[in-house]
Order: C-alpha cells, then structure tokens, then sequence
C-alpha cells in the first residue's frame, strides 16, 4: 500500500472470517482503510462476499472483493449453488471484483470490474486450473510501483498471487506465497512496516477445527525480480 497500515480492533472470537478495522496510524493523509466481514454480511443487495478491501491509488479508494462470488453469477445468491467455482473447467474462472468508492466509503463510484488474472500465454485462467485460479481472500498491495493481488485457491489451499501495473488489472499470474497450512484454507493481509514487509495469515493448528482459526505472522521476502520468495507454513528441523 502507498501507506503504513496500524491499529486492529474489533476482531470476532471464531478467526475463520476475522471482522476488524485497520486504520493509517501515521497521520498523513489520505488515510488507508482495511476491513474485515463476516460472510453473513451483505455488502450490496443481493451479493454476499466475505473479504472487503480498500487501496489507496493516488487520492482514491479502489475496493476489490471475492469470495462465494460463484453463487451470485445471476445477480441473485443461491445458497444452493457450487461451494467452489463455476464447474466449467474449460471455461475461464470466475473472477474477483474490483470498483472505485465513493469519497465516505460507503458506495461504489462505478460499475465494478473483473479482477481477470493471466496465464504465461496471456490467456485467463482457466476454471479447472484448480492450483492457480481464483477462489476467494482477496488482498492487494503495492511494491516498487506494481500492484499485487493475492487470493487463495480455496479447495487446493494455496496463497497466489499475480502482479499488474494497475489495481483493475490485468494481473498476470506469478506464484505461490504460501503452501498449505493445517486446515481446510487460509485467508492472509501482506503490509510492509519499517522497511520490512509481513505476511499474516490463519491456520487451525490451536483449535483442530478449521472454523475457528488463529492468526500467525511471518516476514516475507521478495526476490531481485520482484516475484516472492515461497512460504513453507512448518517448522522443519
């Protein structure tokens, strides 16, 4: 982000959708927002999603969003609908949202856009490509002027990423961060704190019920390339 991200509060006992409030502790302005929601929360009619996220572009605030985004393919949720993706692996895979918020950040400024993320041939990826496509957990964050949007693969349990020159894309598929944690998935948030740059992320090893998740943190390293350096979640000795 174009500004050092502070103070957590409000977060929820059950971790597996933490529900909280980052605000900017330096001061400067403009001030860059996190927060967390439930996935019980409507955050537009009709739509339910699970992770909303705020970047700071230039003055502007860029809200990019996913998850359970594939039982709203209509405009109406189903809650009978697929709990992973479209089931059309020939097809491209469903997409994240990104839009533009208003100045009080309580409504969209445009019609949001797809998060469309590429292969190493330039071509979306696809619904099957269950190690690399998009599921849900969106993150996004700047380093050395690109733009970094992460997710998890959700039923494959890896944290990608892919690297873009704008926070509406496209983004162009680089790598795993992280390797599978013990549970089902992960949800993550990367900030960068006095010129080193952290990984946090929740896995279920204090509970053993995926649900009800703790929250670790790692630092995270880049490589002279930009693309970074992968994460083994264990300890080995």
């Amino acid at each position: 982000m174009d500004h050092d991200v502070g103070k957590a509060h409000a977060f929820r006992h059950n971790l597996s959708f933490p529900q909280g409030f980052l605000q900017n502790c330096t001061g400067g302005e403009p001030p860059a927002f996190q927060c967390f929601c439930d996935d019980g929360v409507r955050l537009a009619e009709n739509l339910r999603v699970q992770v909303r996220l705020f970047v700071i572009v230039g003055a502007q605030l860029v809200n990019a969003w996913g998850g359970q985004l594939q039982r709203n393919i209509t405009g109406t949720y189903d809650p009978n609908g697929s709990k992973t993706d479209l089931q059309a692996d020939d097809q491209p895979a469903l997409t994240a949202k990104v839009a533009m918020l208003t100045d009080d950040m309580l409504e969209f400024a445009e019609k949001p856009r797809d998060v469309v993320i590429l292969d190493e041939n330039d071509k979306p990826l696809l619904g099957g490509d269950h190690d690399r496509r998009f599921f849900e957990a969106s993150w996004m964050h700047k380093y050395n002027g690109k733009y970094y949007f992460s997710y998890s693969t959700g039923d494959t349990h890896y944290i990608v990423y892919a690297i873009g020159d704008s926070p509406y894309g496209p983004f162009k598929y680089a790598g795993r961060i992280l390797e599978p944690v013990e549970g089902w998935t992960t949800h993550h948030s990367i900030v960068e704190w006095d010129g080193r740059w952290w990984l946090f992320y929740a896995d279920s090893q204090l509970s053993g019920q995926t649900r009800l998740r703790n929250v670790k943190v790692t630092e995270l390293f880049y490589n002279p390339d930009g693309t970074i350096k992968t994460i083994d979640p264990f300890v080995h000795e």
